[in-house]
């Protein structure tokens, strides 16, 4: 076992991606068949095992996908992100009864509520894990931290459900019901939002290769080319980093570093304290910006077009896995 946990560290980070990957499938098939078998208490049981289900097979969709050379992602995509709005409508349908029909879940056996309880506080924890872990570049990563969220999402009303299936109150009932519609529509609009995010995304549009105009005037006196295309406070920056050879300069956008990184221990502390009311308002910014994405490249465009640079278009035999020297010497074969 030991040498099996020193055989994980020692993976690459893709390779990592690909272990927790299958380990969270198999958490979710096993979720999937516990859920459908608890479903002689109640048929709530069987809904909830339905979503586990639509999750894994979306979370399948990442895996395949990853694993495959074929550049078939926005298929891929739109069917993990059906998934997900079905998964999100199905909780939406089944606790509205819930509301509207003062239905509720009864399971009195202590010892049952408390596994329930266990087993989806596991979930939430793995799914949450799966948000941190899958970080870097990457369409699928990006699906992949979606689909963790609504699976933490999902874990965490089934949490409250079980908690409170002993007692069928009116106001327990609604609660339930409010929450579970809530989850609901909070998982339709993250699958929503998995099919409109790659047209804003930067991930496959960071290379960009500028030639200069016949005008000579130009602000890049140095090699090195680096400019600040954004200007946030409170989130990390683009830059615009670049090489200049004779007339071309070829170069990347990359993100910087997290400000908050950049604080002092104290202040940090603070942050940390008020984070419950702070989290939302940052998701909500970390949102929007993410939607202005396309401007970052609008600014380059302008900067580079102010010093007389025009863009020109790399293609992907040009640029992929080849060095900037390289890649100087195909832009000059265009002279």
């Amino acid at each position: 076992m030991l040498n099996l946990i020193k055989s994980y560290y020692r993976l690459e980070y893709k390779e990592k991606l690909i272990v927790n990957l299958i380990f969270s499938m198999l958490l979710q098939a096993l979720l999937a068949i516990g859920k459908f078998l608890l479903g002689f208490y109640n048929i709530f049981f069987i809904v909830a095992g339905f979503v586990n289900l639509f999750i894994l097979l979306a979370k399948l969709g990442c895996f395949m996908g990853m694993n495959e050379n074929k550049n078939n992602f926005a298929r891929r995509n739109r069917v993990i992100a059906i998934l997900l709005m079905t998964s999100g409508l199905t909780y939406v349908i089944y606790m509205s009864k819930f509301l509207i029909f003062n239905e509720s879940l009864h399971v009195y056996n202590l010892l049952i509520r408390v596994c329930i309880a266990l087993v989806s506080f596991i979930e939430m924890a793995v799914a949450i894990g799966g948000i941190f872990k899958a970080y870097g570049k990457g369409h699928y990563i990006r699906d992949i931290k979606i689909i963790s969220l609504s699976s933490a999402l999902t874990a965490m009303m089934f949490t409250q459900i079980a908690l409170t299936a002993a007692e069928s109150t009116v106001q327990i009932n609604v609660t339930n019901g409010i929450v579970g519609i809530v989850v609901g529509i909070a998982i339709i609009l993250l699958g929503v939002f998995a099919i409109i995010a790659p047209h804003f995304s930067l991930t496959d549009k960071t290379e960009y290769a500028f030639k200069k105009l016949d005008n000579d005037f130009s602000k890049f006196k140095e090699d090195i080319i680096n400019i600040q295309l954004t200007n946030y406070k409170f989130y990390s920056n683009f830059y615009f980093i670049g090489e200049k050879a004779d007339n071309f300069i070829y170069g990347k956008v990359v993100k910087g570093k997290n400000p908050f990184l950049k604080l002092n221990i104290m202040l940090k502390i603070l942050i940390v304290l008020l984070s419950e009311i702070l989290i939302f308002f940052y998701l909500v910014g970390i949102l929007i910006n993410f939607f202005k994405h396309p401007k970052v490249i609008v600014n380059l465009n302008n900067i580079m077009s102010e010093n007389n640079y025009q863009q020109i278009i790399i293609s992907e035999d040009e640029k992929n896995g080849i060095k900037f020297g390289e890649i100087i010497k195909k832009l000059r074969q265009r002279n």
